[in-house]
């Protein structure tokens, strides 16, 4: 299909700025604030422009004249996907924006971070994949990659809960800490494999 670059192109620039609100795992306990590092693109630049939205929207309708017959329904179910995880994706970067402020554990921030991982980190991510669960891919390949991206975002929320816990306890516990480490940087890894996987699934339209 002469256009398939095309699409694929577009398709993969969207998983890259969803592979972008990914959230990072801390590298120690005792991270630099400024090493921390902040996304080029967030969720919110995007709500900031709904022209490009809708751009998105009329492309991918006009596109669907050159899909083959056959791969129709497989194309319906894949735009429907695509736009409704980008909608819902706004409680991720909300959740993403305050980690990254709040990721930096030292006397001074300790009490911050744990606010804010009790007040707007792990809500707003759990209300994301509250709504992520409700999602229902009628195509069996794309249904089992999205199970693998919900899976990758339970092993996060894990993490933010075990990270919470650290916070919380008056004396450090590094086993803790690297274990809260362990499980969000666990889930970031198959959140990554889930991108790479979302972009060869749709070269094939």
């Amino acid at each position: 299909m002469n256009n398939n670059r095309l699409l694929t192109g577009i398709l993969s620039i969207v998983l890259l700025i969803s592979a972008m609100l990914t959230l990072p795992s801390p590298a120690s306990a005792e991270s630099d604030a400024n090493a921390a590092s902040v996304p080029a693109i967030t969720y919110e630049d995007i709500l900031n422009y709904p022209e490009l939205q809708t751009a998105l929207k009329q492309y991918l309708s006009d596109y669907r004249e050159l899909v083959e017959p056959d791969m129709l329904d497989a194309y319906d179910d894949y735009v429907l996907y695509l736009t409704t995880i980008i909608k819902y994706r706004k409680y991720e970067a909300l959740a993403g924006k305050s980690y990254e402020q709040h990721r930096v554990d030292s006397v001074k921030t300790r009490v911050q971070s744990y606010n804010a991982m009790t007040q707007t980190i792990i809500p707003n991510y759990q209300r994301f994949i509250y709504l992520i669960k409700t999602i229902k891919p009628a195509e069996p390949q794309l249904a089992k990659l999205h199970q693998q991206f919900i899976k990758g975002t339970i092993l996060q929320l894990e993490g933010f809960k075990l990270m919470r816990e650290y916070l919380s306890k008056a004396k450090r516990n590094d086993t803790l800490f690297y274990k809260a480490n362990n499980k969000i940087k666990a889930g970031k890894t198959i959140i990554d494999q889930h991108n790479a996987a979302m972009m060869k699934y749709a070269a094939q339209f």
